[in-house]
Order: structure tokens, then C-alpha cells, then sequence
């Protein structure tokens, strides 16, 4: 797979210039490829009547609504990697999802619970010990921007929200370079 990739950046890099984020972005889903694809994992996941109906969705025994898991973000330290995204039907989120390994992906675990009507967006550990995961709630529209924060390698994870006051908006991008000073661009 490696070999693969090279020679598709290798190609892609004569073809047009690409900045450095998009190359990062296409490594990123390279590696999460090479390490999730072997190991098989499977998310868990059982339908609740209440979070269906507050998400529009109608599923019955006779017609069950297809669920999909969706990463958008990987992150990884060492051995370390984080992936974040959400569960959401065709029409509507879910649950956020935040999936952690220890061991380089050969096995997983959810470190935090799952937020109802919210997706993860992006994810950064900044070393094996300090890491952020940004996201919003979806349900009915993407409102309340927020952070998953952990500073003890992931064992557990406090929410703390962009805005006292809450409202529209989601996190573009967001990087950390000390465990005190970063920078996020919100679309509001």
C-alpha cells in the first residue's frame, strides 16, 4: 500500500500543486486505511427509539433504516492513534463517535460516551498524552461548537463548549502546537 500511495502523490504532485494540508489529509486517510482495514473492528451500535424520532428517522422491524459510520478525522503519537466521526442515517446524525487505540490499531475502544445529535469533526494528540477532538451538534442544525479534551492519553475526556452563549456555527480546522496555545477558525 505504501508503494501505492507514494506513486499516487508522487503523480498528483506533477499534476497540480497541492497545499501541505491536503497532502497531510491524504496520508491521513492512507494510514487510516492500511491500519483500520485489517483489524475488522466493528462499532456497536443498537437503535433507540427516542434519538430516531428526534433525528426524523421512522425505522421499524419490517423496515429497518440503514446506519452509517462516517470518520472524518485520525490523529496519531507513537502507538497512539484517534479516529472521530459520527453515526448517522441518510438524512440525519446521529451519534459522535471517538474511537482510541493503544496498540497501532490492533485494537479499539470508545473512551467517551457517544453525543447524541453531534458529529466529530477533526481530532489532534499533540503527544501521547494531551488531545482535542472538535465538533458540533447536528441535530436539527449545526449549532454549539465544541471540543473533547483529554490530558491523560485518552483514559477519559471533558466537553467544553467554543461559547458560553451557544448559536450556529462549526469548527473548520483547528491545531494545537503547545498544550496552552492553539488556534481555531469557526464558520459561524
Amino acid at each position: 500500500v505504501s508503494i501505492i500511495a507514494k506513486a499516487a502523490l508522487h503523480n498528483c504532485h506533477e499534476d497540480v500543486k497541492l497545499p501541505t494540508s491536503v497532502y497531510l489529509r491524504i496520508l491521513s486517510v492512507l494510514l487510516l486505511i492500511v491500519v483500520c482495514a485489517p483489524a475488522q473492528e466493528k462499532v456497536p451500535f443498537s437503535c433507540n427509539a427516542e434519538d430516531l424520532a428526534a433525528a426524523g428517522m421512522s425505522c421499524s422491524d419490517e423496515y429497518p433504516c440503514p446506519v452509517y459510520l462516517e470518520l472524518s478525522g485520525v490523529s496519531f503519537s507513537g502507538k497512539k492513534l484517534a479516529l472521530a466521526g459520527n453515526l448517522h442515517g441518510a438524512s440525519a446524525t446521529l451519534y459522535s463517535v471517538l474511537l482510541l487505540s493503544d496498540d497501532g490499531g490492533t485494537t479499539w475502544k470508545e473512551p467517551t460516551a457517544r453525543i447524541s445529535g453531534a458529529a466529530l469533526d477533526q481530532v489532534q494528540f499533540l503527544d501521547a498524552t494531551h488531545g482535542w477532538a472538535a465538533g458540533e451538534t447536528q441535530v436539527p442544525l449545526a449549532r454549539d461548537p465544541f471540543f473533547l479534551i483529554t490530558s491523560d492519553g485518552g483514559a477519559s475526556w471533558r466537553q467544553k463548549p467554543i461559547t458560553e452563549e451557544g448559536g450556529a456555527g462549526v469548527i473548520q480546522k483547528f491545531w494545537f502546537d503547545t498544550v496552552e496555545h492553539g488556534e481555531v477558525i469557526i464558520d459561524a
